[in-house]
């Protein structure tokens, strides 16, 4: 069943975004919440960094939590997201 659900979706499946990154950050945001408040904190994520890399990285966690709060347990979310 996985590998046929495979061929169907695509390497990328269903997760909407644009890349690896985005889906990384968004596994991790949407644990305890709905995908409403994780596609909220995405996008403030996005408009702060434009999800590259290096600017990720150079948030703090204290920088990471009001652009993530929609999503929920922000203060763990903000430190599994800097680890």
């Amino acid at each position: 069943m996985y590998q046929r659900l495979g061929q169907l979706l695509g390497p990328s499946g269903w997760w909407p975004a644009d890349s690896k990154l985005e889906i990384a950050v968004g596994a991790i945001l949407v644990q305890n919440t709905n995908w409403r408040n994780v596609d909220r904190g995405l996008a403030n994520l996005r408009a702060a960094t434009k999800f590259a890399p290096t600017a990720l990285a150079a948030l703090s966690q204290a920088e990471l939590i009001p652009l993530i709060r929609p999503s929920g347990f922000y203060q763990n979310k903000s430190r599994a997201l800097v680890a």
